[in-house]
């Protein structure tokens, strides 16, 4: 969960969604 999104996943919007990316990155 401390994991912060990483720049080179371009599927994660930190800048919309901090946590989305997270959540998209599971979901693949």
């Amino acid at each position: 969960m401390r994991s912060p999104c990483e720049p080179s996943e371009p599927s994660c919007i930190l800048m919309i969604y901090p946590r989305s990316c997270i959540h998209m990155r599971t979901s693949l």
